[in-house]
C-alpha cells in the first residue's frame, strides 16, 4: 500500500507529497491502490492551480498512466517552487479580494486560502498560490 501523509497545506508539501506518491508506484502497487491516490492527487492539483495538467481522470489501471500523470504534476510544481515567488502581505490579498485584513486571516483559519510563509519575520502569501486560490473560488460567486 502506498503510504498517505497529511494534506499538503503548500505547494512545497504538495511537491514532497507527490514525490512519495511517485516513488510509491515505482515499487509496484496494484490497480486498487493507485487510483484512490491518484484521486486525491487530482484534488490537490485543483487545489493548487494545475486541475488542466491532470484533466479528468477515469478509472486507471495501468501504472504507467499514473506516472505520466504524476510526472507531468511534478514537473509543474518543481517549476513553481524553485523560481522566486513573488509574496503578498495580507493587505494586499485583501485588496485582491475586496475583504478586510480580518477576513484575510479568517479565511487562512478557515483553511479556505493558502497557508503564509515566513520570510524574514514577516508573514507573506505567494501570489501564484492566491492566485490559483481566487481561480478555484470565482465559479463558486458566480
Amino acid at each position: 500500500m502506498i503510504a498517505t501523509k497529511s494534506a499538503p497545506r503548500t505547494l512545497r508539501e504538495f511537491h514532497a507529497w507527490l514525490q512519495d506518491v511517485f516513488d510509491g508506484i515505482c515499487e509496484g502497487p496494484t490497480a486498487n491502490e493507485i487510483e484512490p491516490m491518484l484521486q486525491q492527487a487530482f484534488r490537490y492539483a485543483c487545489k493548487f492551480g494545475a486541475g488542466e495538467l491532470v484533466g479528468t481522470i477515469s478509472p486507471l489501471t495501468e501504472p504507467d498512466e499514473a506516472l505520466v500523470i504524476l510526472g507531468r504534476l511534478l514537473a509543474w510544481t518543481a517549476d513553481k517552487t524553485t523560481k522566486p515567488a513573488e509574496l503578498l502581505s495580507a493587505k494586499d490579498i485583501a485588496e485582491m479580494l475586496g475583504v478586510s485584513e480580518r477576513t484575510v486571516w479568517r479565511m487562512v483559519a478557515a483553511d479556505e486560502i493558502p497557508q503564509p510563509v515566513k520570510v524574514r519575520g514577516s508573514t507573506k502569501w505567494r501570489r501564484s498560490e492566491i492566485q490559483a486560490t481566487i481561480e478555484l473560488l470565482e465559479p463558486a460567486l458566480r
